[in-house]
């Protein structure tokens, strides 16, 4: 189980087995009032070896604030996909995964880590700094 890509975007969602993604790569997001929810999707591309096929994985996304062990909010999502016929020997399958942020708090200003990680591998970490309203 591989984490090919991983985005946070303003919009995610997965129609078809594919995956359209607006405005992704977003690094900075407004916080207009406290708390509020974090406004971001997260977009990722996960391949599957054959030995995963039909076994039922976890997804976990956890937000942190830069710099601190507190954890802001959490969001859990799992996935299964069956074997495939026209499948070539050896041939990976990838799952494209859509899951929404706004169930966690953002209440300061600054960094925010977002951890994922499925089925308990190594996280990917991605940032995204709140940043006050325009004036």
């Amino acid at each position: 189980m591989d984490i090919q890509a991983a985005i946070l975007c303003d919009f995610a969602e997965v129609r078809q087995n594919t995956l359209t993604v607006v405005a992704g790569c977003v690094t900075r997001f407004v916080l207009s009032q406290a708390p509020m929810p974090m406004p971001l999707f997260l977009a990722l591309v996960i391949e599957c070896g054959p030995q995963e096929f039909d076994s039922v994985h976890e997804i976990n996304v956890r937000v942190t604030h830069t710099g601190a062990a507190v954890e802001l909010g959490r969001v859990t999502a799992g996935f299964q996909h069956r074997q495939v016929s026209e499948l070539n020997p050896g041939e990976p399958i990838i799952m494209p995964v859509s899951i929404s942020l706004f169930p966690v708090p953002v209440s300061e200003l600054g960094g925010h880590d977002v951890h994922v990680s499925v089925d308990g591998g190594e996280p990917k970490i991605l940032t995204a700094y709140a940043i006050p309203v325009p004036s």
